[in-house]
């Protein structure tokens, strides 16, 4: 979802919990269910009391848990029986309860179950929230336990902690997320209890300690802690990589701690603190990872919080999540957020996913053995609802598709490659080769053709590396059979219809090799149209290793995953360079990056998609600098053209650089995910911003004649152009096919040549030296850091002839020093590894075991299965030492179970004389075959050069191919691929990988390369090499200390979900104070500082960005847009500023945000000079900002436009003071124009007018006429009017003279938010005072008084409101009589133009009718409390009437006839029950 706009509002206060005796010291103070709730009692001993949510009020001597002799420190509620509640306390033993009946009808003292097992106070409980029965506890006595408690035992102990442990967490599958005392978190896999994947302090404060939570069904947790300084953080953290966080966000400095709660639904991370306040971010699996989204504050201190579960939300009015409030005066409140929409009769399914039901989705041996959990959900979508993604978009629906970005669902089998289905078996491709029909003159003939199914549409390309479609067929149409079907009597073809605007305009027909594979096509078209219909239920979306998708749809879950920039719905206009037959141009056109595909449009509005370029496809995007005439340009090649754009400026250029290259390169990883190695390897090193291009002289032509060319070598290949904006390449080099480049042997000055492969040799000249030079350089790095191109069969004189006719077995005899695992496991194989301070990595290498390899400044360390033997030269680094300890400890846990002991050694130290230790004794028997050498001895001594360099060379191995596609430091463990093989040389070390799917005559090819490898580093002059053969999931510390980032075998999850009732009532009504009504007045506006000698700056929100406003045009705001104003002044001697964000009536809620947020950027900009922050909505500006601008002050209708006066316009002034009464615009129609107020008339082409209301003040008046006086305009009274102002106007129609005395308006709101309805005046009468969740009161003077109902308004605030103007008229003594005052009701957009004339300026877009009726009419049907039983379920059910109470609306006698019972014996009745017996009578 998009960045939300989450805000909180406390229930009604009877829905409140008093007198509620909670012992604030536990450490969990409450948590609730569905229905009930517990808290630790404050009574001696350990009790617990347990309260119904829907019977609030004052606790009275309420019946306790006895539960411990010690005092309860945390709890929690089984969440798939809402009866079952576990507790702990410092006893420290732990009990689980079942409690049937709430109110407990007497304490309850026996526990269903008592797990004894903790050796010091238990700090916390938790249920797994989807495997049945299983309980985590952690305690002070440095243990965190899992608990069967269907077997009340132990499962699992996790003893790796050194410190108490305060808290744990479920992660996805079988991950255990801890926080320990020592300031670290710890993740564990429960099927290794024993060893922690990962480690490491969280945030700097290890004394505040820290709390941490999983955010869903994903790889990422949240951390909450303190800097050093005291500043609130929250850190996001990918658990594959967890050794540093994605983001760290500092939050505030408070010394409050913060409790972190997830909602999977809306991505949404509460933080609630012990105080008053709860912080909302919204978290995404990217940059920026986390943003606030919101703020609630409660108005009195609470000492901890709980989330009910989704599924008690009331969803139609966009509830997203209910919590329990533990206040610090004895009290629960009730708390709902709320996510607005306008649409409050629609199912809002984007907000309300299916939710967890309560329901397990394993057992405690399926979760225990690791099984992937699904969550058990439920639809929350309200019986006979619409839902929004059933809604077009014109009518405010939404798009599935777009949300959840799942184009392609499960599939039998998969083949990506498009390969024939073996044994005529039915398989579902995402891409692959067809022939295709091509019509002709006088015949047809069939063309090759490459299919790729992308989300929503089939693309049929010229061949697999073209990027430009021949055809593009839409998928998301809705036909009555499948848009693919088989062609009659011929057994392999297939046709494909093309729609467009939902008709029929023709079809594709295609064949295949086969009539297996015609039938999978089919069924891959036609279940990719469905799936581009109706996106995947999330109960659905299960992966298989079986499965195929399209390569858009792994970007997708790519994007959701992993750590990536990329914005997949960008787009905008650019200008595109399109050469011409006689002259060449730049055309705007409108792009758009949806999922893999860049899209061209004549408009934003056209719907034929002109041009398409699939991102995977593409070989390089980067700035091109040099095209003449022209800024902002880059290009996007692909293997058979080049697109020259053009952006605005330098920051949408950039934007859609790095937009569009990181859609590529996820697309290309994911390919290679797939086994598809002619797919470009990614390497977050090496990207394609490594550009060299200009001028250049090639030889070219039968007859080599030089000619002047636009050269360009981008990342994997040289391109030749005739100039620089040419789209067509003359000539395409790739590196991998490049043999040499070489300075030119004919003119060693200026020229350099590209010898290739195949023989050929490609000749450039420079103009200078250094210019052939530079090319020459980058030319060279860009081939050897091209990554996963290079073919070293060649290189490495392998010839796999000759390979097929060797045995495995006479390789793996020619291997020298292979290493085997078990070998040195069991002691029969003493391995020496050496910890090297390399260049840039302390990385553990291994070495010969002799003498030569120890030097002073190197740690060695001795593996001798059973012990490991550590030694520290003198001269080794802390860094060196730690690097040691991590290695030591990983073999010790990971690799030997802890069955390993540890001997360090230090050079000069008594213990490394052998004759005093035996650690010693066994280290120099290994080293120098026990004789030993001191510290002196060894500086005089002449020992080999140490290798220092970190370079590591990964190789990925397939059948017939070995491709170097890394080269440098340590990759990603991420570049490894199940399906192949791989091979890594670093410094001795050769060390082969074979993926778990890898084939035979790979693991053959790769051990073969190995065998390569090592003889050429023995040729090199080492005397030392190794080798060492590995399988997936069976990697060592040496293999592991080859890469950057390997946490370990995680198993994923993609899937997420989470869950929602009804909590009412209301307080007393009080009768509405008619008196303050008509007495209070409008508080007087007070200047706060002087305007003279200060200075302001303006900018206007543009796309989350702030752009400077001309000078000319400060003072100007436009109604669509938000702005930001900085001022500057003097107070004494010391500047001030006062930073406003002037937000209009129709910016949209993201600009609205986003001048939220630059404001707090600007004020950021210098902090030595103290900011002051002030929002100000359209209609509510104070006299402190109207006066920065003074006199020059005026709203424009609309966006923003810098030429504003080259249309007509109408301005209205009106106000009562002249800081007030400035120029707003209104629509230019004589409706517009009112006799109490002024107006101004611009014309661009006739004359402009000042036009004075009969009834306009002296401030109205004298502000009209300023500004008309620069227009020159005309002035003329009401009355006076000539035929042209009228004509300009577009005629007299709609303008009624107002006769009546001038009289201020005066707004009141009735709200019954707050459990009561409450009367408020407004004192901005602007049309954003109204709300459609409220009632308003509009008196317009003593004729007419207005009862204005919103559109989401309650059926009691109505009633309170038209009573009270009733009221109002009688009691006033402002001219109102009830017998010349009309009382109207009016709604929501059917206002009529008397009503919207009370306003400075009312836009409505609104078509409906004017819809008013007598007061005493619509009172008349809304006091009405009785309805008959026909009434009640008739389709056309008066609006006030509560649908969801229909029942007390009968009568007596017909409710007892109808219900065979009483109202008393109802009312008795649980709610359940209720319900269905309303619905057997049809009242539901």
């Amino acid at each position: 979802m998009a960045a939300k706009n989450i805000f909180g509002e406390p229930q009604n206060k009877n829905l409140s919990f008093s007198d509620v005796k909670i012992n604030k010291s536990a450490g969990e103070v409450i948590k609730a269910n569905s229905t009930r709730f517990a808290v630790p009692w404050t009574t001696a001993g350990g009790s617990i009391g347990v309260f119904d949510i829907g019977k609030p009020g004052k606790i009275s001597a309420p019946r306790l848990v006895k539960a411990h002799k010690q005092p309860v420190s945390c709890l929690d509620w089984n969440p798939f029986n809402d009866n079952v509640l576990a507790s702990a306390s410092r006893d420290p033993e732990i009990k689980l309860w079942r409690l049937p009946e709430v109110p407990l009808p007497a304490d309850v003292t026996d526990a269903a179950l008592t797990l004894p097992g903790h050796a010091k106070r238990v700090t916390s409980l938790t249920f797994h929230p989807q495997a049945n029965n299983i309980l985590l506890s952690t305690g002070g006595d440095n243990a965190a336990k899992l608990w069967d408690i269907g077997k009340g035992e132990v499962a699992v102990d996790f003893t790796a902690h050194p410190d108490a442990v305060n808290s744990g967490c479920f992660g996805i599958n079988a991950q255990i997320l801890t926080s320990c005392k020592d300031g670290r978190f710890r993740l564990f896999d429960v099927r290794a209890p024993t060893t922690e994947i990962a480690s490491q302090m969280p945030h700097e404060s290890v004394a505040k300690g820290f709390s941490g939570v999983w955010l869903g069904q994903s790889t990422n947790f949240a951390t909450v802690g303190w800097s050093k300084g005291s500043d609130r953080q929250v850190a996001i953290w990918d658990s594959r990589k967890a050794t540093k966080p994605c983001t760290v966000q500092t939050i505030d400095v408070s010394s409050s701690a913060l409790s972190p709660v997830y909602d999977a639904d809306l991505c949404v991370l509460y933080l609630v603190e012990r105080g008053t306040k709860t912080f909302m971010y919204e978290v995404v699996k990217s940059d920026p990872w986390i943003t606030a989204v919101g703020k609630f504050e409660a108005k009195s201190t609470q000492s901890g919080a709980t989330m009910l579960p989704k599924r008690v939300c009331n969803v139609m009015n966009c509830e997203v999540s209910r919590w329990l409030y533990a206040t610090s005066n004895d009290g629960v409140d009730v708390v709902s957020f709320f996510m607005p929409r306008k649409d409050k009769t629609i199912f809002q399914e984007d907000l309300f996913p299916p939710a967890e039901c309560g329901e397990p989705a394993v057992s405690a041996s399926e979760y225990l053995s690791g099984k992937a959990i699904v969550p058990m959900t439920k639809s929350l979508r309200p019986a006979g609802v619409k839902s929004v993604y059933e809604l077009s978009e014109e009518d405010g629906g939404r798009s599935r598709a777009r949300d959840q970005m799942r184009h392609l669902g499960n599939a039998p089998e998969a083949a990506s490659d498009g390969s024939s289905a073996a044994g005529g078996k039915t398989q579902i491709f995402s891409e692959g080769n067809l022939m295709l029909a091509v019509e002709g003159f006088l015949w047809n003939s069939w063309q090759e053709a490459y299919l790729s199914i992308q989300g929503r549409t089939l693309y049929v390309f010229q061949n697999k590396d073209a990027a430009v479609p021949l055809v593009s067929i839409p998928l998301d149409v809705k036909t009555d059979t499948g848009l693919a079907r088989p062609v009659d009597d011929e057994p392999t073809q297939l046709e494909v219809a093309v729609c467009q605007n939902g008709k029929l305009v023709g079809r594709r027909v295609f064949k295949a090799n086969n009539s297996a594979d015609r039938n999978s096509w089919i069924l891959s078209i036609n279940q990719a149209q469905e799936q581009a219909l109706i996106a995947p239920r999330a109960s659905e979306a299960q992966s298989s290793s079986s499965t195929s998708t399209s390569s858009s749809d792994r970007v997708t879950d790519d994007d959701s995953s992993a750590s990536s920039n990329v914005n997949y719905h960008l787009n905008g206009y650019l200008l595109k360079y399109t050469e011409g037959y006689f002259w060449n141009s730049w055309q705007r056109q409108f792009f758009s990056v949806d999922g893999g595909v860049l899209k061209m449009q004549a408009s934003d509005s056209a719907t034929e998609v002109t041009e398409s370029i699939l991102l995977d496809k593409v070989t390089s995007i980067y700035e091109a600098s040099n095209i003449e005439n022209a800024n902002f340009c880059f290009k996007i090649a692909t293997p058979t053209r080049t697109w020259t754009l053009q952006a605005p400026d330098d920051e949408t250029m950039q934007k859609w650089i790095s937009t569009l290259e990181a859609v590529s390169r996820s697309l290309k990883a994911a390919k290679a995910d797939d086994g598809d190695e002619d797919a470009a390897d990614i390497d977050d090193d090496n990207t394609s911003s490594n550009v060299v291009e200009g001028y250049l002289s090639v030889k070219t032509g039968l007859w080599s004649m030089w000619s002047r060319q636009w050269v360009t070598g981008v990342k994997t290949e040289v391109l030749t152009f005739k100039n620089a904006t040419s789209s067509e390449p003359t000539r395409r080099i790739p590196l991998n096919q490049v043999k040499t480049i070489d300075i030119s042997d004919k003119d060693v000055e200026l020229a350099f040549m590209i010898r290739m492969i195949d023989g050929t040799t490609h000749h450039f000249t420079a103009q200078v030296r250094s210019e052939r030079d530079e090319w020459l350089s980058a030319l060279q790095e860009m081939r050897t850091n091209m990554q996963g191109t290079v073919d070293m069969l060649d290189a490495l004189t392998i010839d796999l002839t000759q390979l097929s006719t060797v045995q495995l077995k006479a390789i793996e005899d020619a291997l020298k020093n292979v290493i085997d695992p078990n070998k040195v496991k069991a002691g029969g194989q003493p391995l020496l590894l050496r910890i090297n301070a390399g260049k840039r990595f302390v990385r553990a290498t291994c070495v010969a075991l002799n003498l030569s390899s120890l030097n002073l400044d190197s740690i060695l360390i001795l593996d001798l299965g059973a012990q490991l033997i550590q030694w520290n030269g003198t001269k080794a680094s802390r860094m060196q030492k730690a690097k040691a300890m991590d290695v030591t400890t990983r073999i010790r846990q990971k690799e030997r179970g802890g069955n390993c002991v540890l001997h360090v050694i230090e050079q000069g130290s008594p213990e490394e004389d052998p004759s005093k230790s035996n650690p010693a004794k066994l280290f120099w028997q290994h080293v120098n075959g026990g004789k030993f050498v001191s510290q002196e001895q060894m500086n005089a001594a002449v020992l080999s050069d140490i290798e220092k360099d970190d370079i590591v060379k990964l190789y990925r191995v397939s059948d017939k191919k070995v491709s170097l596609i890394h080269q440098g430091k340590p990759p990603s463990k991420d570049r490894l691929n199940s399906k192949l093989t791989y091979v890594v040389e670093s410094g001795p070390m050769v060390m082969v990988w074979n993926g778990k799917s890898s084939t035979k005559e790979a693991k053959k090819l790769a051990l073969h390369t190995a065998q390569v490898l090592q003889a050429n580093i023995l040729k090199s002059g080492s005397s030392f090499s190794m080798v060492l053969r590995l399988m997936e999931n069976g990697e060592t510390t040496l293999w592991k200390e080859c890469f950057r980032d390997y946490p370990g075998e995680l198993p994923i999850s993609m899937q997420r979900q989470s869950l929602v009732s009804n909590i009412s009532g209301r307080k007393d009504q009080k009768p509405i104070d008619i008196a303050r009504m008509h007495s209070e007045e409008r508080p007087a506006a007070a200047r706060t500082f002087s305007t003279a000698g200060g200075r302001v700056q303006v900018w206007r929100v543009d796309d989350y960005h702030k752009t400077p406003l001309p000078e000319a045009l400060y003072g100007h705001f436009w109604s669509n847009q938000s702005f930001l104003i900085r001022f500057t002044y003097k107070e004494g001697n010391s500047d001030r500023v006062i930073l406003y964000f002037w937000q209009g009536r129709g910016s949209s809620i993201n600009e609205k945000g986003a001048s939220a947020y630059l404001t707090k950027e600007l004020g950021d900009e210098n902090k030595e000079v103290e900011s002051k922050h002030v929002r100000v909505p359209q209609g509510f500006e104070p006299t402190d900002f109207l006066a920065v601008f003074g006199n020059k002050f005026i709203v424009h209708l609309g966006p923003y436009k810098e030429k504003w006066n080259t249309v007509d316009a109408l301005f209205g002034v009106r106000g009562s003071t002249e800081l007030d009464s400035y120029p707003h615009e209104v629509p230019i129609k004589s409706s517009s124009l009112h006799s109490h107020h002024a107006f101004v008339l611009y014309s661009t082409k006739g004359k402009s007018f000042v036009w004075i209301g009969k009834q306009a003040n002296d401030a109205e008046s004298s502000r009209a006429r300023e500004l008309g006086a620069s227009w020159s305009a005309t002035t003329i009274t009401e009355g006076n009017e000539t035929d042209e102002f009228f004509a300009t106007l577009g005629g007299k129609q709609g303008y009624t003279p107002n006769a009546s005395a001038r009289y201020q308006p005066k707004l009141f709101t009735f709200s019954g938010v707050s459990g009561t309805v409450e009367c408020n005046q407004e004192f901005e009468v602007c049309q954003d005072a109204l709300n459609a969740r409220c009632v308003h009161v509009l008196d317009m003077g003593p004729s007419t008084v207005y009862v204005w109902f919103g559109a989401s308004s309650g059926v009691q605030d109505k009633k309170i409101a038209l009573q009270a103007a009733v009221d109002y008229v009688l009691q006033s003594k402002l001219g109102h009589n009830k017998d010349s005052t009309k009382l109207v009701v009016t709604k929501a957009g059917c206002e009529s133009e008397l009503f919207k004339s009370a306003f400075r300026s009312f836009i409505t877009t609104s078509t409906n009718p004017v819809w008013e009726q007598p007061l005493s009419e619509v009172q008349k049907e809304y006091l009405r409390d009785v309805y008959s039983y026909a009434e009640l379920i008739s389709d056309d059910l008066p609006a006030q009437v509560d649908r969801t109470k229909l029942e007390i609306y009968l009568t007596k006698e017909e409710f007892e006839k109808l219900f065979h019972m009483t109202k008393e014996a109802y009312d008795a009745l649980p709610h359940w029950k209720q319900l269905n017996t309303k619905k057997a009578i049809g009242l539901y």
